[in-house]
């Protein structure tokens, strides 16, 4: 038997899932054209942050790969602000990063990893 939370938890899921659509309709949505308004600017440069390796495929692919698309004009560009050496993995998360990006068609020209974990926090003092 299945604990309460983790029903909830699937139920929240299937609910939300439910509601997700393609980025390719809110392109289209943006590109319509209202006479009782200026024409819409779509960007033509993109940053995606994401905390630590794995969000990128996890959250954001479907994303990436609607910006990537030759026709779309974007410059899409990625900064991870962590390795994932949370558990001594760092190195091997850092690699994972790269093959990641790679088949989602970000090159390593446009792409970062910071990995400089008290840079948000400059006052930091170790207890």
């Amino acid at each position: 038997m299945l604990p309460p939370a983790a029903i909830v938890g699937l139920a929240l899921a299937v609910v939300l899932g439910s509601l997700y659509r393609p980025l390719d309709l809110n392109i289209r949505f943006a590109e319509q054209q209202n006479p009782n308004r200026a024409p819409a600017v779509l960007t033509r440069r993109a940053l995606l942050v994401t905390a630590h390796p794995d969000d990128e495929a996890m959250f954001f692919a479907p994303t990436i790969l609607a910006l990537n698309k030759p026709n779309s004009g974007v410059s899409l560009f990625h900064v991870c602000l962590s390795n994932g050496d949370s558990e001594g993995l760092g190195k091997e998360r850092k690699a994972e990063l790269e093959v990641s990006l790679d088949i989602l068609g970000i090159p390593p020209t446009k792409r970062w990893l910071l990995n400089t974990p008290y840079a948000l926090y400059p006052f930091y003092v170790a207890c």
